[in-house]
């Protein structure tokens, strides 16, 4: 059977056209150039399924993609299911229980973004090398440790979905730090999961057909 993707809903994210309320990261790259560059978490709106304009909590996913603020993007939730993803979320959940958009941004908030850019820029539509920030080898290590050892899982990760623009490269991928509490019907199932449905569905139907028949049976 053919895997079936449906999106679940249609989430519009519009990312805070107000600068000041951006975090600027400052670090030395590992070739000794210094950089400054604007960190999740950032704030944001989502609306569109059962978000009605509500705030949320950014981190990009893609460094190589500018997506200006201001501006409607139309996307969907997914479940993070990749190590890369999974192991990302954990980093998100870090800075989240590390005091989320008030972190401090020079010594966790910052070197998590770009530890997160690393770890998903081989996945990204637009994977091209950036100045590597030293302080984000021991924050990977960690999230890869978490992941490999089972202390951080994909249900976990579940907390922290993947916003997907419809057209991938228009925008960024974006990291939603919503935490334990986050529960919605807006998620977009996995390709596998959705055929997994659909053979759950049948197999029922051959169930109930079956019992039917055998009870017309019985009965003559």
């Amino acid at each position: 059977m053919a895997a079936v993707s449906v999106h679940a809903a249609t989430i519009v994210v519009t990312l805070d056209s107000n600068w000041s309320d951006y975090h600027e990261y400052s670090y030395t790259a590992t070739d000794q150039s210094s950089h400054t560059v604007p960190t999740g978490p950032y704030i944001a709106t989502f609306t569109g399924g059962s978000f009605t304009s509500s705030t949320v909590y950014l981190f990009c996913l893609d460094f190589n993609i500018d997506t200006p603020v201001g501006q409607p993007y139309n996307g969907y939730l997914l479940y993070p299911t990749t190590q890369a993803d999974i192991e990302s979320a954990y980093l998100e959940n870090k800075v989240l229980q590390g005091g989320g958009y008030t972190s401090d941004v020079q010594g966790l908030s910052g070197p998590v973004s770009m530890a997160i850019w690393t770890l998903e820029d081989p996945s990204s539509a637009n994977p091209a090398p950036f100045p590597v920030d030293p302080t984000t080898a021991g924050l990977i290590a960690e999230a890869q440790n978490a992941y490999l050892d089972g202390s951080w899982t994909a249900s976990m990760a579940a907390a922290f979905p993947i916003w997907m623009p419809d057209t991938i490269g228009s925008s960024q991928r974006f990291g939603v730090m919503l935490g334990p509490q986050f529960t919605t019907t807006d998620v977009t199932p996995e390709p596998g999961s959705a055929s997994l449905f659909g053979i759950a569905g049948l197999l029922l139907f051959a169930f109930r057909k079956l019992h039917s028949m055998r009870k017309r049976a019985n009965a003559s």
